[in-house]
């Protein structure tokens, strides 16, 4: 008799183990809303003559990028990260909205599936549809940095941002601070690949911060790649496509 139930206790501790084991594997819907902030304007130096006109659209800039709202979405093995759209938008406003939504390069859909390492950022150009292939990031981990966003304790990580463009390459140190007791991996725009969800982002031109996470949302959409339409290209490619476009409408315009 003891030694039957003795056997039941096994048995119940080893479904019950099982049972941890799948639950933990299995990764919950959230959804993380995050407010944007920009840390670095456009840059005037050089450019004496058109100071004013650049002032001009950095102060309507900021005012517009501080009522931006971006949502992370995550369901299970992928996430999607795009701008809350505005239902208050005015056509007049449209061409600043768009300037201080991509500012900083938050612009389009960004799809991570960590299942099968498809990372994407889904944009339109010149009345194109792109599939954007980018890359997890070379982090480095401070664990002896921390702080509290809220109610959590983050772990500082850092890397650099390589932009090469007509003008040159580009190095912009990027700051994250990513939570392990939150579902890993995931994080804002193109930033992902920790042991934690990222709960505050810098990228030397904006930042990102988490202002609220929803653990039961009343519904996340499904978000099927495979119907979304563009070309999949890589990051190098598409530049080329952009300084293509822009050549050529100058050339054509006789600017």
């Amino acid at each position: 008799m003891k030694e039957k139930l003795h056997f039941n206790v096994f048995i119940l501790l080893m479904t019950l183990a099982i049972t941890q084991g799948l639950f933990s594997q299995s990764q919950q819907a959230i959804n993380v809303s995050y407010l944007k902030k920009a840390d670095k304007f456009i840059d005037t130096t050089g450019t004496k003559k058109a100071n004013s006109t650049i002032s001009q659209i950095n102060a309507l800039v900021l005012k517009d990028v501080e009522t931006l709202v971006y949502e992370l979405s995550i369901n299970e093995f992928y996430s999607v990260f795009k701008e809350r759209k505005s239902l208050t938008l005015k056509p007049d406003s449209d061409a600043i909205r768009k300037l201080a939504s991509s500012y900083g390069g938050t612009d389009g859909t960004f799809y991570i599936n960590k299942r099968d390492s498809s990372y994407l950022q889904l944009k339109e150009f010149s009345g194109n549809q792109f599939k954007i292939k980018t890359k997890a990031k070379n982090w480095q981990i401070h664990s002896k940095e921390f702080k509290y966003i809220d109610k959590y304790r983050c772990v500082k990580a850092t890397t650099v941002d390589t932009v090469v463009n007509p003008k040159g390459v580009f190095k912009f140190d990027v700051v994250a601070w990513f939570c392990p007791e939150l579902p890993s991996f995931f994080g804002p725009a193109g930033y992902f690949g920790l042991a934690g969800l990222i709960l505050e982002l810098q990228n030397g031109k904006i930042s990102l911060l988490a202002k609220e996470i929803d653990f039961e949302p009343a519904n996340i959409p499904t978000f099927d790649i495979s119907r979304k339409k563009g070309a999949l290209v890589t990051q190098r490619e598409f530049d080329s496509i952009v300084e293509k476009t822009a050549k050529d409408f100058f050339r054509i315009s006789k600017f």
